[in-house]
């Protein structure tokens, strides 16, 4: 009996390295993944994902955003694929490239959404004659830098005219207190 459970388990990992495992990766831009804007306003990332198989699909990006402080979404996703030596590179262009993420008007300022970005996509393998065999289907990629998984975060600023006027309140409320003293 146990010739028979030995011989199962060898011919299923026999059976699963047949397929080749595609390396995917995906990078942001900024490859920290760190943006800052406006409330009311868009921000995003440019993107790239390359691979070692002969064709990887995207099938759509996510945004695990912790504490929202807007919505993500994703304006046109390249139908195209990253292939061996050509990869997708996707700026971010607003309302129509990259993932993009939009501030709500009432977002308070100082606040902050921190969240991993991924891919999932499907990977073939070209057999050269006739259409590609897909050997992944719905697998993952964390976007990545330097070999870690990179934690994007969407920061709140005010408008600098603010800055400036709230720059300016201090100081003469400070002139005047000296004055006063």
């Amino acid at each position: 009996m146990k010739r028979i459970i030995w011989l199962v388990l060898a011919m299923a990992a026999l059976a699963g390295s047949t397929g080749a495992v595609p390396f995917v990766t995906l990078g942001l831009n900024p490859p920290n993944g760190f943006l800052a804007g406006l409330p009311g306003t868009s921000v995003g990332w440019g993107y790239t994902l390359s691979t070692d198989s002969d064709y990887v699909a995207i099938q759509y990006f996510v945004f695990d955003d912790w504490t929202p402080v807007g919505t993500f979404s994703t304006p046109n996703v390249p139908v195209t694929m990253a292939a061996v030596g050509s990869p997708i590179i996707s700026p971010w262009v607003q309302d129509t490239s990259g993932l993009q993420y939009d501030i709500w008007p009432g977002a308070v300022l100082g606040s902050s959404s921190q969240g991993y970005i991924w891919a999932v996509y499907d990977a073939f393998f070209d057999t050269g004659d006739g259409p590609g065999e897909q050997t992944v289907y719905g697998d993952t990629v964390y976007a990545q830098l330097d070999g870690e998984d990179v934690i994007a975060e969407v920061y709140v600023v005010p408008e600098p005219g603010t800055m400036i006027l709230l720059g300016a309140g201090l100081a003469t409320a400070l002139l005047l207190r000296r004055r006063l003293a």
